[in-house]
């Protein structure tokens, strides 16, 4: 008997375990094919997603304050790599119905003139004077069209944060300032707006974690600045918000507080004061 006639019985016998063996690695590689075809499918419509979006921007100046107007030109004119150039405003906001039915929170507000139309090559006038344009999404959340009068607030820039309520846990309201949650004494209201104010000195800081405590706020953070006032030390600490401290110079002395140095702000939720805007 050949090799070749042995191998040709062998196949033949044990065609059942052969014939499994092919069954699974087609079905494998149908997986795997499939699987890159789709995964090639999403890349490229998410690139073309984020393209769309973006249109011909290729670069961003961004800051947590406002640029000159004048700032855009120059740039345009000065940087030989770019084009033209746009200012823009985008804000943090609430966009409501006049009666407060229906509200959308966490909406960004973009402020834009001709400039930024002109930018994208878009032949389009911009919203008149008290005008807006909402996104589809956006109008059918609140359930408005063409005509329709909507109440657009934006937080105006301020070190105090507004927020609004996140909910409620025994006699205590949590709310989201960021990604921070803070707990304070329930104000009673639901999904009203509140400027936040923590007094500096009801702010104790500490370096590593503590054992226990009853405050129910404990933030960790980064000193920013530490500067004397009088007879204790002003300390501004970054734990997702601006927070202000008033320490005694010999505790920032034994702390050695100093810009950099990682610390956990704690505060008593009854002493997160929320004002009513």
């Amino acid at each position: 008997m050949s090799v070749r006639q042995l191998v040709l019985r062998g196949l033949i016998h044990y065609w059942r375990t052969n014939a499994a063996v092919v069954a699974g690695v087609a079905t494998a590689v149908a997986v795997l094919g499939g699987a890159l075809l789709v995964g090639d499918s999403v890349r490229g419509s998410l690139r073309d997603l984020v393209l769309e979006r973006i249109g011909r921007t290729s670069h961003v100046v961004a800051g947590a304050g406002f640029f000159r107007e004048r700032l855009s030109e120059e740039l345009g004119d000065d940087v030989a790599a770019f084009d033209a150039a746009a200012p823009l405003i985008i804000l943090p906001g609430v966009v409501s119905e006049p009666a407060g039915a229906r509200r959308a929170g966490q909406v960004r507000v973009y402020g834009v003139d001709d400039r930024f139309w002109r930018f994208h090559g878009r032949s389009v006038d911009g919203p008149a004077e008290g005008d807006v344009l909402l996104s589809p999404a956006l109008a059918g959340e609140l359930g408005v069209a063409e005509g329709d009068t909507v109440l657009v607030r934006v937080e105006r820039p301020s070190a105090i944060p507004l927020e609004s309520l996140h909910g409620r846990k025994d006699d205590l309201a949590a709310l989201e300032v960021g990604k921070v949650r803070l707990w304070a004494v329930e104000p009673g209201g639901r999904g009203e707006e509140f400027y936040l104010c923590i007094r500096a000195e009801d702010v104790t800081l500490e370096i590593g974690a503590q054992p226990g405590s009853s405050a129910r706020n404990h933030l960790a953070g980064t000193v920013t600045d530490v500067r004397p006032a009088g007879p204790v030390s002003r300390v501004t600490v970054d734990c997702g918000f601006a927070l202000t401290a008033l320490v005694t110079r010999q505790a920032a002395q034994d702390l050695a507080l100093q810009p950099g140095t990682p610390v956990t702000a704690t505060v008593k939720a009854s002493a997160v004061h929320l004002i009513p805007r």
